[in-house]
């Protein structure tokens, strides 16, 4: 039975409610509400929620697009039948262009030291004007689409992106690496000469290093685009469907095939691919949780975890034996490769000097997109027979220069940053 004190009770309520919807002005939101009344409410309360439909969500996601090569690597790959057989006299005679692009690349790479981008942070670098020496480089074109979730083919885009990449010229390596004597690159102030011969990795521009642009104004305009120098793309963390609310989490992991000991095999500290590769992502904020090194050479375990340092020890695998690719056994390298998620940003280094198991690895990667999907960035030393390089690899190889650049350039199309390992 209603009492006085309920009747009282609920007009009270309803008193106070209708007030503060009255000194509010927020309209009552209903499923039919019209949609300038939800804008109104946003606007007046922007930390209110419309009513929103939770199974019909629009969701974004960013995808690699396609692989842009520069003119200048398309005259070397259109010219190379001929320029092969006097490469050496052709990186001399075009040594200027050379100098721009290491240069280039050496003012990105070589930043403050204390620089970071962190994991979530995007686009933490200024805004600059391209660089005139940019004309050399290649780009990897990405875009973002959006979808509802109950229409997930009906896709559009929103935004593009492209971020550059060293181009593929002359033998793939530093031509200022000494492989061709006299006929060598001259060298440049910047240039590192203290690194060890045949070991320079001056050219290669890694992800976080490698100037990027964006925009949701279509299309794109790169005349004169908006460059952020270094840092954190979005699409470089973007393999998942994401929403305001939602956004899956992913691992950094680190794949050396070809380690040898962290701080470098023969104690040539220019030569350790480990410690580059913790230069290049985990001290400057792309931290990996995954940092895997593979060595088949019987190294010294006190001496390899030694040189690991402390903030990389915790996620530091080290594996000290021969591996088999595609037999299905523990040591298989197929079986680590697909044991690293799609969502993750992955680096994989390849350079193991055993054409076995290099050749079938690269085949996979070419033919099989659920290995080259996991692929974020390769860095792999493609062995071919090419005459300056025959003294360090021999002659009477199967592949030629043309298949390198094949190669690379096919992993490219597939969305993997990949470049030439020295």
């Amino acid at each position: 039975m209603l009492t006085k004190n309920h009747f009282l009770w609920a007009l009270a309520s309803f008193v106070v409610v209708s007030l503060t919807l009255y000194f509010l002005e927020v309209p009552y939101l209903k499923r039919d509400t019209d949609i300038s009344s939800v804008r109104e409410v946003e606007r007046i309360c922007p930390k209110m929620k419309p009513y929103e439909d939770a199974s019909n969500r629009t969701e974004c996601q960013w995808r690699f697009d396609h692989y842009e090569p520069s003119a200048y690597e398309t005259e070397w790959r259109t010219n190379l039948p001929t320029w092969e057989p006097i490469l050496c006299a052709k990186l001399l005679d075009q040594a200027s262009n050379s100098t721009d692009i290491l240069s280039r690349v050496v003012d990105l790479s070589y930043i403050d030291n204390s620089t970071r981008w962190e994991r979530g942070v995007e686009d933490s670098a200024p805004l600059k004007k391209s660089d005139p020496r940019d004309k050399w480089f290649s780009r990897m074109h990405y875009v973002e689409e959006c979808w509802l979730s109950k229409a997930p083919k009906a896709k559009t885009v929103r935004k593009r992106g492209v971020q550059l990449i060293e181009p593929l010229w002359g033998m793939l390596r530093d031509p200022l690496d000494g492989y061709c004597g006299n006929q060598k690159v001259p060298s440049f102030p910047k240039w590192d000469s203290t690194v060890h011969l045949g070991q320079s990795k001056q050219h290669i521009l890694t992800f976080g290093f490698a100037p990027y642009f964006y925009s949701d104004e279509l299309p794109l305009n790169l005349e004169k685009p908006q460059w952020r120098e270094y840092g954190t793309p979005p699409w470089q963390f973007a393999k998942n469907p994401k929403t305001e609310e939602l956004y899956e989490e992913s691992q950094n992991v680190w794949l050396d095939l070809g380690s040898s000991y962290f701080g470098g095999w023969t104690n040539v500290a220019n030569a350790a691919s480990g410690l580059w590769g913790y230069e290049k992502y985990h001290k400057r904020g792309t931290e990996f949780k995954r940092f895997i090194a593979v060595e088949a050479e019987k190294l010294n375990a006190s001496t390899a975890f030694s040189q690991v340092p402390a903030d990389l020890f915790p996620y530091y695998v080290w594996i000290n034996t021969f591996l088999s690719c595609g037999t299905g056994d523990n040591v298989d390298v197929l079986r680590i490769l697909k044991s690293i998620k799609k969502e993750d940003f992955f680096v994989f280094k390849l350079d193991i000097d055993s054409a076995p198991i290099e050749a079938p690895i690269a085949k996979e990667m070419l033919n099989n997109p659920d290995i080259s999907d996991r692929i974020d960035e390769f860095m792999f030393e493609h062995h071919v027979d090419i005459a300056p390089m025959r003294g360090a690899w021999g002659g009477g190889l199967k592949e030629n220069l043309a298949d390198s650049y094949r190669l690379f350039t096919t992993l490219r199309e597939k969305g993997i940053r990949s470049h030439s390992w020295p």
